[in-house]
């Protein structure tokens, strides 16, 4: 929306342009331009309406069933931080994933979600990261259970909700919905949000939003 602010007022201001050499005859023929300016304006429509659509793509409903399916089943395989640090060791115990190996994965995998914040991308999944990384998903598995004591599905919520309670606390973010802006951090349905968002923080969003102003 923001680029398409600029184009729109770039092109209002070469159309003022236009008319002003018109009107001092620097310009014979006013259709020429205007016509290219007209086909400028029919693309920036098209730039906000393609990236408008693909944005909130995210909010295809049997997807966000999938993904809640998904999600539910690994948190069912994990239910607690004992079970899931004794279930790792025993899931990871004949690899021969070194020590450096590891560490070399883990700041790659720091740089992805801190500097290009791919946990945003609401269908992540381990073998998207992996192929990044281009390793194997067995190799992040371990790699984030080892060095964080959580699950891939765990670490990746972790960080949504820092993002997530970043924006709730933004008052220029309080004309936007909760939904939106879960949205926003990675979320592709109320229900998972409410959920993990208790787990980690131990309220709901909207009762976390009231108390930062």
């Amino acid at each position: 929306m923001q680029n398409f602010a600029w184009a729109y007022i770039a092109l209002h201001i070469i159309s003022f342009i236009v008319i002003l050499a018109a009107d001092f005859s620097l310009i014979e023929d006013i259709k020429i331009p205007f016509g290219i300016l007209f086909i400028g304006v029919i693309g920036a429509s098209y730039y906000l309406s393609y990236n408008g659509i693909k944005h909130y793509a995210v909010a295809d409903f049997k997807a966000i069933e999938a993904y809640d399916l998904s999600i539910e089943n690994t948190n069912d395989e994990l239910t607690s931080t004992k079970d899931k640090n004794t279930s790792s060791k025993e899931k990871f115990k004949t690899s021969t994933l070194s020590q450096d190996e590891m560490e070399d994965i883990f700041k790659k995998v720091i740089l992805l979600f801190e500097n290009e914040k791919i946990y945003l991308e609401p269908q992540l999944k381990i073998d998207v990261l992996a192929k990044q990384l281009n390793v194997s998903t067995h190799k992040v598995s371990q790699t984030i259970n080892s060095k964080t004591n959580e699950p891939f599905y765990d670490f990746v919520n972790r960080y949504r909700v820092v993002h997530f309670k970043d924006l709730l606390s933004n008052p220029e973010n309080r004309k936007y919905t909760i939904l939106a802006l879960s949205i926003e951090s990675g979320f592709n349905s109320k229900a998972s949000l409410n959920r993990i968002f208790r787990e980690y923080v131990g309220q709901s969003p909207k009762q976390f939003q009231k108390g930062q102003f």
